[in-house]
């Protein structure tokens, strides 16, 4: 990219643009229009969808308390008949007929406000004993069903058992019997509790979450217990034949809107925690809509003169921003000749990103890297496609973006490796910085450590390597048997010391020398694991440690594989040279815990071995102890 093709800031205006400005305004202006159109149509919308998803959030809110309050009062009641049962069973048999049962039923109603009596009841319905004299004899008005915790039945009038069929209370269902089934005497009997809705309208009453909506609750076979709303109770509840289906479908809630014989009313589901009732809180839709008929026509009134001052404001807007432009256009084309010269002589590659992450300009150094296909890629798809490890390249373009995004002002130094225009992978540093006057330029610095991260390599390499050899040298070969003494016993060092190697080595010279120690320290290591580790302890003069479990036995193995290979005849220069080796060994941990023990009892029983003529091993044998 030429320093003429390079703008942070956008393309030059040609000579007419005030002319095409005036037609540009006409534009503005009639997309503003439709826009401001559009958006009213878009609020109008939302305001009714907000409108409908409040009533529906209220009602999920009214149902899910609703429901809360009955699975608590349902509860109450189930532990209340528990408890009455059990404590009746224990009365003697001439006792659970007379006053003393009667006076038990009784004991704890004053804490159930909502249970009106209490009675236990046979299989076939009729009740023995209660807490209200007037119901012992009578049966119950439906036979309750088990599989439940607590079977429900729909309200009677009424105010108990011996008032059924007799309407009392002209304002209320009457009561709602609640049996649980247990054992008693060796035969199913049901516990009964006639339940008073009158305690749970007292709480609706009090429920501001359903504003004028209705509360309705029944069993999951749809058989309506009762109703409440508007202030009092409910008579004609129809019959829900479709909660069946919806709890199967797991369908209970949230607020939706249904058909109700006709009319569509807004209704929210709720299933009881752990007993066979759904709690349904509805709204007319009608009213619904009263409410946003209400707050569309004030939104209406501020949304109009709202929208005839933004399009006189943005006439003038417009015209403002133009003679901006072209003012800024003239300032900063010298800044920017300036700049791209000093980017320009930078010896590592720069190049100053836009929007996206797209180049607006890069220095030679950086044409260099990207080739002349790749020169206007965003740099993100160009990382992406040169990076050498794609995780640690993705972390960083991650770092890259929220600079570019401006929720950060610049990036860490980080290297990552890159492969160049020439496809040779490459080990840069890379730095970001946003600039502080500009809110959407970013400059990228591309600092090459490939030689370095090499020349440091090779250091590290001769420091821990025998540079003749390749094999780890006395010092890193020291290191490592400390380390495996420490965590992997038991293993074996073989000290092995070439036979005749010095004559040979003083007579043809040091080149043929260095020759034979190469391919013989290629011989040990032939011999042995790739676990194991093999070292040049000083002049013709190795070491091997067998990596654990190294047992006596393969310890012996092993030196007599190497006494064989180091035996057979060294080709140098067309030459044969014949050698052996003189090898000891020494075991830890039985002759030593620590390096520099290990190492001398391999070193004298490598001597033995050429006391007892060369070409052998010998496992060390401590001294005897003195007498």
């Amino acid at each position: 990219m030429s320093e003429s093709e390079f703008s942070w800031g956008g393309r030059a205006f040609d000579g007419d643009i005030t002319g095409r400005a005036n037609r540009m305004l006409y534009i503005l202006l009639a997309i503003f229009a439709c826009s401001g159109i559009g958006l009213l149509a878009w609020g109008i919308s939302r305001d009714y969808r907000q409108t409908i998803d409040t009533h529906a959030r209220q009602l999920d809110v009214g149902a899910m308390v609703a429901e809360d309050y009955l699975s608590q009062a349902l509860e109450q009641t189930r532990l209340l008949l528990m408890d009455r049962a059990s404590q009746w069973e224990q009365l003697p048999a001439s006792a659970r007929l007379g006053g003393q049962a009667q006076a038990l039923l009784k004991a704890g109603l004053q804490g159930v406000p909502n249970v009106r009596s209490v009675s236990l009841v046979r299989t076939d319905g009729r009740v023995v004993a209660s807490s209200e004299p007037a119901n012992l004899g009578l049966l119950l008005p439906e036979a309750p069903q088990r599989g439940a915790l607590m079977w429900l039945s729909q309200a009677y009038p009424g105010r108990d058992l011996a008032e059924a069929g007799k309407v009392v209370i002209s304002d209320a269902p009457g009561f709602v019997l609640a049996a649980m089934p247990l054992e008693l005497e060796g035969e199913q009997w049901w516990a009964v509790a006639t339940l008073s809705p009158e305690t749970f309208r007292n709480y609706f009453s009090r429920l501001d979450l359903l504003g004028e909506g209705r509360l309705e609750v029944y069993r999951y076979d749809g058989v309506p217990l009762f109703a409440y709303g508007s202030g009092q109770w409910l008579t004609t509840v129809e019959r829900q034949d479709r909660f069946g289906v919806q709890l199967a479908a797991r369908e209970i809630g949230p607020a939706a809107e249904r058909l109700r014989l006709g009319e569509p009313v807004l209704e929210s589901y709720r299933a009881a925690r752990r007993m066979p009732v759904v709690v349904v809180a509805a709204e007319n839709r009608a009213r619904v809509l009263a409410d946003w008929r209400s707050n569309l026509q004030m939104s209406l009134w501020v949304f109009l003169p709202l929208l005839a001052g933004l399009l006189a404001a943005t006439l003038m807007m417009v015209r403002q921003r133009f003679s901006a432009i072209r003012s800024m256009e003239a300032r900063t084309q010298a800044e920017v000749s300036r700049l791209a010269q000093l980017i320009d002589s930078l010896p590592d590659a720069v190049v100053v990103l836009g929007r996206g992450g797209f180049p607006l300009h890069g220095n030679p150094e950086w044409r260099r890297f990207t080739g002349e296909q790749h020169d206007h890629d965003s740099l993100l798809s160009l990382y992406r496609t040169r990076a050498g490890d794609r995780p640690v390249t993705e972390s960083w373009l991650a770092k890259l973006s929220r600079v570019l995004q401006g929720s950060q002002t610049h990036a860490p130094p980080e290297e990552l490796s890159l492969f160049d225009a020439d496809g040779q992978p490459r080990v840069y540093q890379l730095t970001v910085q946003r600039l502080t006057d500009s809110a959407d330029t970013v400059v990228l610095v591309q600092h090459d450590l490939t030689d370095s991260h090499a020349h440091a390599h090779k250091l590290r390499y001769l420091s821990s390597h025998d540079e003749l050899t390749g094999l780890y040298n006395r010092a890193c070969f020291n290191e490592l048997l400390a380390q495996s003494l420490e965590h992997a016993l038991p293993l074996a060092v073989l000290f092995v010391d070439l036979d005749h190697f010095k004559d040979i080595n003083d007579a043809q010279g040091h080149q043929t020398g260095d020759q034979i120690l190469i391919k013989a320290a290629r011989r040990i290591q032939q011999s042995v694991r790739p676990t194991d580790i093999v070292g040049r302890y000083g002049g013709d003069e190795f070491v091997v440690v067998l990596s654990a479990p190294a047992l006596p036995a393969l310890a012996e193995r092993v030196a007599g594989r190497l006494n064989q290979q180091l035996s057979m005849p060294f080709e140098v220069d067309g030459r044969s040279f014949q050698i052996s080796a003189s090898i000891g060994i020494a075991h830890a941990p039985a002759h030593g815990r620590i390096l520099q023990d290990l190492v001398a009892a391999a070193d004298a029983a490598m001597y033995v071995s050429k006391a007892a003529g060369r070409n052998r091993a010998t496992c060390y044998s401590p001294p005897p102890l003195p007498v």
